[in-house]
């Protein structure tokens, strides 16, 4: 059942914008009950959807209709609707002087940006679809991923919420690639699931591509989220190349990534990678961000968004 209310036209969309962006950021957002039946149909919000599945929902939605905007306006946006962690907890006025000092503009600068993004971010909000990949089932809103070097084997955790993009998703389709795999590498990659589903390993989609399912416990509403978090051991005498990226097959809203290296053997140099093609994430020639390894040996970055199919992580050398 829905949540009642049809979808208002551009003009009606760009007032209720003007109300949401005034409290402390979407992801304050207490459930459906305290948004308006015209949001909750923008947004495609359920009767009964939960505080979590309604910002994930509205986060997404967003975010993905920051591709309609101009580089300005988008960064704009994000500010006065606190979509990312630094701007959250602060009220629009706040949030925006801070973002101002920041560029070192004034405030009324930020506020104008903002208000000439609203209508082209109400028409792409009312364009898109409800969620991304309709037609696959779910797609990732967060995936935290942190690897630990320091170990005798390669030792990660991944941490994925998900949401389903349609009613009776029961299970998520996975994969790990590991380059120049030798045969039989995989026989020897321990997995142990923490929680959130059963894991059932294969069948080899490539040479150094495992296929993966996981069963989910229940059956998955449209919009509903569901988190899971993989352990995951590779043998010691894995050869690791130098970078750890995601190529993700479904959307993939935010990528929080985490490495530790050996504190006496840091690498000389760490790069960050967007959208790369994954023939060129160990080539030379294509630009990185660089980033600092900290006092014990940890990086840490973050991505928003994620090409589809295409590389988004680190890259380093010693």
């Amino acid at each position: 059942m829905t949540g009642g209310g049809s979808a208002p036209d551009v003009h009606q969309l760009v007032g209720e914008l003007k109300n949401l962006r005034q409290g402390p950021a979407i992801v304050g957002v207490a459930g459906n009950e305290r948004l308006s039946p015209a949001v909750r149909a923008t947004f495609g919000l359920r009767d009964g959807d939960d505080a979590a599945t309604v910002r994930v929902r509205m986060l997404g939605r967003l975010r993905a209709a920051l591709k309609a905007l101009m580089a300005e306006e988008s960064a704009a946006v994000t500010v006065a609707f606190g979509l990312t962690p630094e701007y959250r907890g602060r009220y629009y006025k706040d949030r925006v002087e801070k973002f101002a000092e920041e560029q070192g503009v004034n405030p009324r600068t930020v506020r104008r940006w903002v208000d000439s993004a609203l209508e082209p971010l109400a028409r792409a909000l009312l364009e898109a679809e409800a969620e991304p990949e309709r037609g696959t089932g779910w797609w990732t809103d967060r995936l935290q991923l942190t690897l630990a070097l320091d170990e005798p084997g390669l030792e990660a955790l991944e941490i994925r919420r998900v949401v389903a993009a349609r009613d009776g998703v029961t299970e998520l389709d996975l994969a790990m690639t590991l380059t120049d795999a030798e045969p039989g590498l995989f026989d020897r990659v321990a997995f142990r699931m923490l929680y959130g589903g059963r894991l059932r390993i294969g069948p080899k989609e490539s040479s150094d591509r495992l296929g993966m399912a996981l069963t989910l416990p229940r059956p998955l509403r449209r919009g509903e989220v569901h988190e899971y978090a993989l352990w995951v051991r590779l043998p010691e005498d894995f050869p690791l190349r130098r970078h750890c990226v995601c190529l993700p097959r479904y959307h993939c809203g935010n990528f929080d990534l985490r490495v530790r290296f050996p504190i006496d053997r840091p690498p000389a140099w760490v790069g960050r990678l967007v959208g790369v093609y994954q023939r060129d994430i160990d080539d030379d020639a294509v630009a990185a961000e660089q980033i600092s390894v900290d006092a014990v040996g940890e990086v840490h970055t973050a991505f928003t968004n994620l090409a589809s199919d295409r590389a988004t992580g680190i890259r380093w050398r010693y």
